[in-house]
């Protein structure tokens, strides 16, 4: 992995907002108040909720409640945990996405548990849906559930469930809801580092090196693949409006790939950036060109045209950590957030990203703070980028 960026070691812990874990610790200790008759008499009393050490695990509940770029770095743990427990049978509570991320993969997953936690899809929703999820999981007789998160809401729901083997990290605000606690050294680290550590801690020998993210193709898709033309995907999208290009800057970023390339451009619509894109192709170079052409499908098509590029080129979001996944050399820009602790994993990723020391950087991805909006974005310059560092292999696949 290369990146521009060199000074992210000098403030990863700011990216630790103070507010927030002073208020994720008052509300663990609340909930303990709250919560910890029920535990003491579970643990006392209870028949089904403790059990030995040497029991088998039969079934396993796996917890990633996050978005599709999580669910793609997720992808090494569960290889390694059906390496771990190969007659388990293993489910993956997550959200609606995860299936289609994952279809074709070997036997990795047994069942899905979806549901679209509100505090993520930022939507109306009904809490009744999570009553009947947790009621379902319990009825499961589950042995051991995993959090890979450190987040009290999935620890929570996995003690609900009356899982007895529960293993999560002991940074969790809801640790003492844990029978199973991983040590953590403090040091902000890649989200694959900490899957990885919860790997070993379950008995796999795995390096890291070897721990990489992996999505699967079915024989049609793979002859899709095959049989496409050369063409470099364009993702400009990404979760929250501060880490989405301005206008200009998604216009210069094309306008630099047309005139390096004599490839075709497939940017990849979403509702988020509609105008942003309907403001490009209004670009008289755009238009004069016939090469950039406009991508609209479900989440399946849109893996499976990543997979067939030959370059990818995108913000730090889902597209990127799906072409990684699938080897695809890739340039990922980086704004709001920074590298460590999430970029894509693979052996063909350039990072781009500011050198400039911002002290408003990493931010909470909600506003942008800084008297110049987006300087994290606004300071980068692709042309210049491009012309710089044309030796770098995967650069260079813009013009071969």
């Amino acid at each position: 992995m290369i990146s521009t960026g060199s000074y992210i070691n000098k403030i990863v812990l700011k990216s630790l907002d103070k507010k927030i874990v002073l208020l994720s610790n008052l509300f663990s200790i609340l909930l303990f108040i709250i919560y910890f008759p029920f535990f003491l008499f579970r643990k006392i009393w209870g028949n089904n909720n403790y059990v030995e050490q040497h029991t088998p695990i039969k079934k396993i509940l796996l917890v990633d409640l996050r978005r599709i770029g999580d669910i793609v770095m997720l992808t090494p743990l569960l290889v390694e945990l059906k390496n771990i427990y190969p007659n388990a049978f293993i489910t993956l509570l997550s959200g609606s996405w995860a299936e289609q991320i994952l279809l074709n993969n070997p036997n990795l997953v047994d069942s899905y548990c979806i549901y679209n936690p509100p505090w993520i899809m930022k939507t109306k929703h009904s809490y009744y849906d999570l009553i009947k999820k947790i009621s379902f999981l319990k009825n499961q007789k589950i042995d051991l559930a995993i959090d890979v998160r450190g987040d009290l809401k999935n620890i929570l729901i996995m003690s609900l469930a009356g899982i007895s083997k529960r293993v999560g990290y002991s940074f969790s605000a809801g640790n003492w809801l844990l029978t199973h606690k991983i040590a953590d050294t403090g040091n902000l680290k890649h989200i694959v580092s900490h899957h990885h550590k919860i790997a070993l801690f379950l008995g796999s020998n795995i390096k890291l090196i070897n721990f990489k993210p992996v999505l699967w193709l079915s024989n049609s898709e793979n002859n899709y693949k095959d049989n496409s033309k050369p063409f470099i995907a364009v993702h400009l999208g990404a979760s929250t409006s501060v880490r989405i290009l301005s206008i200009k800057k998604s216009s210069e970023l094309i306008l630099s790939l047309l005139n390096l390339s004599d490839k075709n451009i497939l940017l990849f619509y979403s509702k988020e950036i509609e105008d942003l894109i309907n403001n490009i192709l209004l670009i008289p170079e755009v238009v004069r060109s016939h090469r950039v052409k406009i991508f609209r499908g479900d989440l399946r098509k849109f893996i499976v045209e990543v997979a067939s590029s030959s370059l990818y080129v995108g913000m730090d979001s889902s597209g990127a950590h799906i072409a990684a996944a699938f080897n695809v050399p890739s340039i990922v820009i980086f704004g709001p957030a920074l590298p460590n602790t999430c970029k894509p994993i693979g052996d063909n990723v350039y990072i781009i990203s500011s050198d400039e020391y911002l002290k408003c950087r990493p931010c909470k991805q909600k506003i942008c703070s800084n008297k110049m909006h987006q300087k994290c974005y606004n300071s980068l310059h692709f042309d210049k980028i491009f012309y710089e560092k044309s030796h770098i292999p995967i650069i260079k696949q813009i013009t071969g």
